[in-house]
């Protein structure tokens, strides 16, 4: 990636594509984190549906990026585009939202070190089913798991983290 100094989290990557999409996953990740449902041991529907609505959207990206045709930015490539950081993990209190957020950090991760990263644009087929499979894994998790097992009766074990910060304020 764009001098990423040896780190898994690059600052940049060349690929106006992996840009949005990394940038959407690195949003996604920090919704996730300062949700409802980060605080305790139990996913709240409306939490649910929020995320649902994320992964949807990761997928119709993935989908519309690989149905467009390669373009030839001989004058604009390479050039590196700065991608928001991934959220800094944070121990939250529920068990089920750190695991999705593990998955999107792969996601992210798995998107910012490709091959596709390289590139002016698009996305190579390897490289979207890698995301594309995260994403899946994900929705499966929720609905085959997550729905089923919500809540948990966790007394003696719980709080264990600090509230999960407030979202942000508007400017």
């Amino acid at each position: 990636m764009a001098d990423n100094n040896g780190s898994l989290f690059p600052a940049s990557v060349y690929n106006l594509d992996v840009t949005y999409m990394a940038d959407k996953l690195a949003r996604y990740a920090g919704e996730v984190q300062m949700s409802v449902s980060s605080n305790v041991a139990f996913v709240n529907e409306f939490d649910m549906a929020r995320l649902h609505a994320y992964l949807d959207d990761i997928d119709a990206a993935i989908d519309y990026v690989t149905k467009q045709p390669q373009l030839d930015l001989p004058e604009s490539h390479p050039m590196a585009h700065p991608i928001q950081p991934f959220p800094a993990l944070r121990d939250m209190e529920s068990d089920e939202w750190d695991h999705v957020v593990r998955l999107l950090r792969s996601g992210y991760l798995e998107l910012v070190n490709s091959q596709s990263a390289r590139l002016g644009a698009g996305l190579m087929p390897f490289d979207a089913r890698r995301v594309s499979a995260l994403v899946a894994k994900t929705r499966q998790w929720l609905t085959d798991y997550v729905s089923k097992r919500s809540p948990m009766d966790l007394p003696e074990t719980s709080p264990q983290q600090a509230m999960s910060p407030a979202g942000k304020s508007g400017v």
